[in-house]
């Protein structure tokens, strides 16, 4: 699970075909229009992306992964996860295993 962040709150990850509006579905639930990056072609969300929700509030802008704060993070706050889709994303199969495979280790251990 290298390059994800710490495990330290909960998740919601948004998992299914190509296509379906995941990516749509975090920017409604999060107020945003393009936080997720969308397109009306299939298979552009091609990492797991992560997005803080109730991080910091005043703050949202402002704090990135990574970042070091000293204060302490707000205890209902949570990670929204897009995944790359499954079906009908032009990719080639090795990208496609790899995404399989990291989504089965991926929901086996967090």
């Amino acid at each position: 699970m290298d390059g994800c962040p710490d495990a330290d709150r909960g998740e919601v990850v948004f998992i299914g075909r190509s296509n379906v509006g995941k990516s749509s579905l975090v920017n409604m639930i999060t107020n945003r229009k393009s936080l997720a990056f969308t397109s009306k072609r299939p298979g552009k969300t091609q990492q797991f992306n992560y997005f803080a929700v109730n991080d910091k509030p005043g703050r949202e802008k402002e704090v990135k992964y990574g970042d070091v704060l000293e204060t302490e993070k707000d205890m209902d706050s949570f990670y929204i996860v897009d995944v790359p889709g499954f079906g009908y994303a032009k990719v080639p199969d090795k990208l496609r295993r790899q995404w399989s495979l990291f989504l089965e280790e991926y929901a086996a251990n967090r």
